[in-house]
Protein backbone atom coordinates (compact mmCIF):
# COMPACT_ATOMS: atom_id res chain seq x y z
CA UNK A 1 0.00 0.00 0.00
CA UNK A 2 2.75 2.44 0.81
CA UNK A 3 4.47 1.73 -2.52
CA UNK A 4 1.24 2.43 -4.38
CA UNK A 5 0.99 5.81 -2.64
CA UNK A 6 3.32 7.30 -5.29
CA UNK A 7 0.42 6.95 -7.75
CA UNK A 8 -1.46 10.25 -7.85
CA UNK A 9 -4.58 9.19 -9.74
CA UNK A 10 -6.36 6.14 -11.14
CA UNK A 11 -4.14 3.20 -12.02
CA UNK A 12 -4.34 -0.19 -13.70
CA UNK A 13 -3.07 -3.49 -12.33
CA UNK A 14 -0.11 -3.50 -14.79
CA UNK A 15 0.90 -0.06 -13.46
CA UNK A 16 0.66 -1.28 -9.87
CA UNK A 17 2.76 -4.35 -10.65
CA UNK A 18 5.41 -2.40 -12.61
CA UNK A 19 5.88 0.11 -9.81
CA UNK A 20 5.43 -1.98 -6.64
CA UNK A 21 6.85 -5.41 -7.54
CA UNK A 22 10.41 -6.50 -6.79
CA UNK A 23 12.18 -9.86 -6.21
CA UNK A 24 10.43 -10.16 -2.84
CA UNK A 25 7.01 -9.12 -4.14
CA UNK A 26 5.96 -10.67 -7.45
CA UNK A 27 3.39 -9.32 -9.91
CA UNK A 28 0.95 -11.95 -8.63
CA UNK A 29 1.53 -10.80 -5.07
CA UNK A 30 0.75 -7.22 -6.08
CA UNK A 31 -2.53 -8.30 -7.70
CA UNK A 32 -3.51 -10.19 -4.54
CA UNK A 33 -2.59 -7.21 -2.38
CA UNK A 34 -4.67 -4.82 -4.50
CA UNK A 35 -7.65 -7.19 -4.30
CA UNK A 36 -7.26 -7.37 -0.52
CA UNK A 37 -7.09 -3.56 -0.22
CA UNK A 38 -10.23 -3.28 -2.36
CA UNK A 39 -12.02 -5.72 -0.07
CA UNK A 40 -11.05 -3.54 2.92
CA UNK A 41 -12.35 -0.38 1.14
CA UNK A 42 -8.86 1.16 1.10
CA UNK A 43 -8.78 1.15 -2.71
CA UNK A 44 -11.77 2.02 -4.89
CA UNK A 45 -12.39 0.22 -8.17
CA UNK A 46 -14.12 1.43 -11.34
CA UNK A 47 -15.48 -1.34 -13.57
CA UNK A 48 -17.58 0.89 -15.85
CA UNK A 49 -15.22 1.02 -18.85
CA UNK A 50 -13.10 -1.25 -21.00
CA UNK A 51 -10.20 -0.71 -18.59
CA UNK A 52 -10.56 -1.48 -14.88
CA UNK A 53 -9.25 1.45 -12.83
CA UNK A 54 -8.15 1.43 -9.20
CA UNK A 55 -7.54 4.39 -6.91
CA UNK A 56 -6.29 4.85 -3.38
CA UNK A 57 -8.72 6.78 -1.24
CA UNK A 58 -7.29 10.21 -0.36
CA UNK A 59 -6.99 9.52 3.36
CA UNK A 60 -5.40 6.14 2.62
CA UNK A 61 -2.88 7.70 0.24
CA UNK A 62 -1.88 10.36 2.77
CA UNK A 63 -1.34 7.73 5.47
CA UNK A 64 0.55 5.43 3.08
CA UNK A 65 2.84 8.26 1.97
CA UNK A 66 3.80 8.91 5.57
CA UNK A 67 4.69 5.24 5.92
CA UNK A 68 6.64 5.31 2.66
CA UNK A 69 8.66 8.27 3.93
CA UNK A 70 9.38 6.43 7.19
CA UNK A 71 10.56 3.38 5.21
CA UNK A 72 13.23 5.41 3.38
CA UNK A 73 11.97 4.14 -0.01
CA UNK A 74 10.41 7.34 -1.35
CA UNK A 75 13.03 8.18 -3.97
CA UNK A 76 13.29 4.59 -5.18
CA UNK A 77 9.59 4.33 -5.91
CA UNK A 78 9.14 7.89 -7.18
CA UNK A 79 11.83 7.09 -9.74
CA UNK A 80 10.12 3.83 -10.73
CA UNK A 81 6.86 5.77 -11.03
CA UNK A 82 8.45 8.38 -13.34
CA UNK A 83 10.14 5.72 -15.49
CA UNK A 84 6.90 3.79 -15.84
CA UNK A 85 4.97 6.85 -17.03
CA UNK A 86 7.74 7.89 -19.42
CA UNK A 87 7.43 4.48 -21.09
CA UNK A 88 3.64 4.70 -21.00
CA UNK A 89 3.37 8.02 -22.84
CA UNK A 90 5.93 6.88 -25.40
CA UNK A 91 3.66 3.91 -26.09
CA UNK A 92 0.64 6.22 -26.23
CA UNK A 93 2.09 8.14 -29.18
CA UNK A 94 2.70 4.90 -31.09
CA UNK A 95 -0.77 3.50 -30.40
CA UNK A 96 -2.48 6.74 -31.43
CA UNK A 97 -1.88 5.79 -35.04
CA UNK A 98 -3.98 2.63 -34.76
CA UNK A 99 -6.56 3.13 -32.01
CA UNK A 100 -9.91 4.92 -32.32
CA UNK A 101 -9.81 8.30 -30.56
CA UNK A 102 -12.35 7.46 -27.84
CA UNK A 103 -10.52 4.23 -26.97
CA UNK A 104 -7.14 5.95 -26.91
CA UNK A 105 -8.35 8.76 -24.66
CA UNK A 106 -10.08 6.28 -22.34
CA UNK A 107 -6.75 4.48 -21.90
CA UNK A 108 -4.36 7.42 -21.57
CA UNK A 109 -6.46 10.37 -20.45
CA UNK A 110 -6.80 9.09 -16.84
CA UNK A 111 -2.98 8.98 -16.57
CA UNK A 112 -2.63 12.77 -16.58
CA UNK A 113 -2.44 13.27 -12.80
CA UNK A 114 0.40 10.75 -12.57
CA UNK A 115 2.20 12.30 -15.53
CA UNK A 116 2.14 15.64 -13.73
CA UNK A 117 3.32 14.08 -10.46
CA UNK A 118 6.19 12.32 -12.25
CA UNK A 119 7.30 15.57 -13.88
CA UNK A 120 7.11 17.49 -10.60
CA UNK A 121 9.35 14.91 -8.93
CA UNK A 122 11.81 14.72 -11.84
CA UNK A 123 12.46 18.47 -11.86
CA UNK A 124 12.62 18.76 -8.05
CA UNK A 125 16.08 19.00 -6.40
CA UNK A 126 15.91 15.36 -5.34
CA UNK A 127 14.66 14.17 -8.75
CA UNK A 128 16.31 13.35 -12.08
CA UNK A 129 16.29 16.24 -14.57
CA UNK A 130 17.37 14.06 -17.51
CA UNK A 131 14.44 11.74 -16.85
CA UNK A 132 12.20 14.81 -16.63
CA UNK A 133 13.35 16.02 -20.05
CA UNK A 134 12.71 12.59 -21.59
CA UNK A 135 9.29 12.43 -19.93
CA UNK A 136 8.37 15.90 -21.22
CA UNK A 137 9.31 14.98 -24.79
CA UNK A 138 7.30 11.77 -24.61
CA UNK A 139 4.27 13.54 -23.13
CA UNK A 140 3.94 16.25 -25.81
CA UNK A 141 1.55 14.26 -28.05
CA UNK A 142 -0.74 13.53 -25.08
CA UNK A 143 -0.98 17.22 -24.16
CA UNK A 144 -1.80 18.05 -27.77
CA UNK A 145 -4.48 15.40 -28.11
CA UNK A 146 -6.07 16.66 -24.87
CA UNK A 147 -5.76 20.31 -26.09
CA UNK A 148 -3.70 21.24 -23.01
CA UNK A 149 -1.50 23.63 -24.98
CA UNK A 150 -0.87 26.09 -22.14
CA UNK A 151 0.34 23.29 -19.88
CA UNK A 152 2.42 21.86 -22.71
CA UNK A 153 4.10 25.22 -23.27
CA UNK A 154 4.97 25.66 -19.58
CA UNK A 155 6.34 22.12 -19.23
CA UNK A 156 8.33 22.35 -22.46
CA UNK A 157 9.85 25.70 -21.50
CA UNK A 158 10.97 24.21 -18.18
CA UNK A 159 12.50 21.18 -19.90
CA UNK A 160 14.32 23.38 -22.43
CA UNK A 161 15.73 25.57 -19.67
CA UNK A 162 16.98 22.46 -17.87
CA UNK A 163 18.36 20.84 -21.01
CA UNK A 164 20.40 23.87 -22.09
CA UNK A 165 22.11 23.90 -18.68
CA UNK A 166 23.18 20.25 -18.91
CA UNK A 167 26.78 19.40 -19.65
CA UNK A 168 25.76 16.38 -21.77
CA UNK A 169 23.28 18.16 -24.01
CA UNK A 170 20.84 16.07 -26.06
CA UNK A 171 20.60 17.90 -29.39
CA UNK A 172 17.80 15.74 -30.76
CA UNK A 173 15.82 16.20 -27.55
CA UNK A 174 16.32 19.95 -27.86
CA UNK A 175 15.02 19.75 -31.44
CA UNK A 176 11.87 17.94 -30.33
CA UNK A 177 11.26 20.45 -27.53
CA UNK A 178 11.78 23.48 -29.78
CA UNK A 179 9.22 22.10 -32.24
CA UNK A 180 6.77 21.45 -29.41
CA UNK A 181 7.35 24.97 -28.11
CA UNK A 182 6.67 26.40 -31.56
CA UNK A 183 3.39 24.50 -31.77
CA UNK A 184 2.20 25.43 -28.28
CA UNK A 185 3.16 29.09 -28.74
CA UNK A 186 1.27 29.21 -32.01
CA UNK A 187 -1.96 28.26 -30.26
CA UNK A 188 -1.42 30.22 -27.03
CA UNK A 189 0.20 33.48 -28.18
CA UNK A 190 -0.39 33.46 -31.95
CA UNK A 191 2.17 34.73 -34.51
CA UNK A 192 4.30 36.50 -31.89
CA UNK A 193 8.06 36.97 -32.21
CA UNK A 194 8.85 34.09 -29.83
CA UNK A 195 6.75 31.71 -31.97
CA UNK A 196 8.92 32.35 -35.01
CA UNK A 197 12.08 32.12 -32.90
CA UNK A 198 11.11 28.66 -31.63
CA UNK A 199 10.39 27.40 -35.14
CA UNK A 200 13.63 28.94 -36.46
CA UNK A 201 15.61 27.16 -33.73
CA UNK A 202 13.87 23.88 -34.53
CA UNK A 203 14.65 24.26 -38.24
CA UNK A 204 18.31 25.10 -37.58
CA UNK A 205 18.72 22.03 -35.35
CA UNK A 206 16.89 19.80 -37.85
CA UNK A 207 19.16 20.91 -40.67
CA UNK A 208 22.25 20.31 -38.55
CA UNK A 209 21.01 16.79 -37.68
CA UNK A 210 19.78 16.17 -41.26
CA UNK A 211 16.36 15.24 -39.86
CA UNK A 212 13.95 15.54 -42.79
CA UNK A 213 10.78 15.16 -40.73
CA UNK A 214 11.68 17.99 -38.37
CA UNK A 215 12.95 20.15 -41.22
CA UNK A 216 9.45 19.93 -42.65
CA UNK A 217 7.91 20.78 -39.28
CA UNK A 218 10.18 23.78 -38.90
CA UNK A 219 9.52 25.01 -42.43
CA UNK A 220 5.78 24.62 -41.96
CA UNK A 221 5.89 26.47 -38.63
CA UNK A 222 7.81 29.42 -40.06
CA UNK A 223 5.55 29.45 -43.13
CA UNK A 224 2.45 29.62 -40.89
CA UNK A 225 3.97 32.48 -38.86
CA UNK A 226 4.65 34.51 -42.02
CA UNK A 227 1.19 33.74 -43.42
CA UNK A 228 -0.44 34.90 -40.19
CA UNK A 229 1.65 38.07 -40.25
CA UNK A 230 0.73 38.81 -43.88
CA UNK A 231 4.33 38.32 -45.06
CA UNK A 232 3.43 36.34 -48.15
CA UNK A 233 6.69 36.69 -50.14
CA UNK A 234 8.68 35.20 -47.27
CA UNK A 235 6.01 32.51 -46.89
CA UNK A 236 6.33 31.63 -50.57
CA UNK A 237 10.07 31.02 -50.22
CA UNK A 238 9.44 28.71 -47.27
CA UNK A 239 6.69 26.85 -49.15
CA UNK A 240 9.03 26.31 -52.09
CA UNK A 241 11.77 25.02 -49.79
CA UNK A 242 9.24 22.74 -48.08
CA UNK A 243 8.37 21.24 -51.47
CA UNK A 244 12.05 20.57 -52.20
CA UNK A 245 12.70 18.91 -48.82
CA UNK A 246 9.44 16.92 -49.07
CA UNK A 247 10.82 15.01 -52.07
CA UNK A 248 13.24 13.32 -49.63
CA UNK A 249 10.51 12.39 -47.12
CA UNK A 250 9.19 8.86 -46.70
CA UNK A 251 5.59 10.01 -46.12
CA UNK A 252 3.80 10.43 -49.49
CA UNK A 253 1.54 13.05 -47.90
CA UNK A 254 4.39 15.53 -47.41
CA UNK A 255 4.72 16.63 -51.07
CA UNK A 256 0.94 17.14 -51.10
CA UNK A 257 1.20 19.39 -48.07
CA UNK A 258 3.83 21.35 -49.99
CA UNK A 259 1.43 21.75 -52.91
CA UNK A 260 -1.25 23.03 -50.54
CA UNK A 261 1.16 25.50 -48.93
CA UNK A 262 2.15 26.84 -52.34
CA UNK A 263 -1.45 27.06 -53.47
CA UNK A 264 -2.55 28.93 -50.34
CA UNK A 265 0.38 31.34 -50.50
CA UNK A 266 -0.11 32.12 -54.20
CA UNK A 267 -3.80 32.73 -53.51
CA UNK A 268 -2.90 35.38 -50.93
CA UNK A 269 -0.46 36.91 -53.44
CA UNK A 270 -3.24 37.18 -56.02
CA UNK A 271 -1.77 34.54 -58.35
CA UNK A 272 -5.03 32.63 -58.66
CA UNK A 273 -4.25 30.57 -61.78
CA UNK A 274 -1.00 29.24 -60.30
CA UNK A 275 -2.68 28.71 -56.94
CA UNK A 276 -5.40 26.62 -58.58
CA UNK A 277 -2.81 24.48 -60.40
CA UNK A 278 -1.06 23.54 -57.14
CA UNK A 279 -4.28 22.86 -55.27
CA UNK A 280 -5.66 20.69 -58.07
CA UNK A 281 -2.43 18.64 -58.11
CA UNK A 282 -2.80 18.14 -54.38
CA UNK A 283 -6.44 17.08 -54.64
CA UNK A 284 -5.75 14.65 -57.51
CA UNK A 285 -3.35 12.63 -55.36
CA UNK A 286 -4.95 13.12 -51.95
CA UNK A 287 -5.73 10.04 -49.86
CA UNK A 288 -7.39 10.47 -46.45
CA UNK A 289 -5.41 9.42 -43.35
CA UNK A 290 -6.28 6.20 -41.49
CA UNK A 291 -9.29 6.51 -39.14
CA UNK A 292 -10.07 9.88 -40.72
CA UNK A 293 -7.47 11.68 -38.65
CA UNK A 294 -3.79 12.55 -38.54
CA UNK A 295 -1.16 11.54 -36.04
CA UNK A 296 0.74 14.10 -34.02
CA UNK A 297 3.76 13.74 -36.31
CA UNK A 298 1.95 14.24 -39.59
CA UNK A 299 -0.37 16.94 -38.27
CA UNK A 300 2.65 19.03 -37.43
CA UNK A 301 2.81 19.84 -41.12
CA UNK A 302 -0.84 20.68 -41.63
CA UNK A 303 -2.72 23.93 -41.33
CA UNK A 304 -4.85 22.70 -38.46
CA UNK A 305 -3.94 21.90 -34.85
CA UNK A 306 -3.53 18.21 -33.94
CA UNK A 307 -6.88 16.47 -33.52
Amino acid sequence: MRRLSVLAGSFSLPAAASIAADPGLTDGDVVECVAYLVSKSLISVDLSGAVTWYRLLETTRAYAREKLAESGEVERFRRRHAEYFRDLVQRADTEWRAQPTAEWLATYGPQLDDLRAALDWAFAPEGDAALGVALTIAAVPLWFQLSLLGECRARVERALSTLTAMADRDTHGELQLQAALGWSLMYTTGPARETGAAWASALQLAERLEDTDYQLRGLWGLWAVHINNGEFRQALQLAEKFGTVATKASDPADPLIGERMLGATLHFLGEQTLARDHLERMLERYVGPPNGRTSYASSSTSESPPE
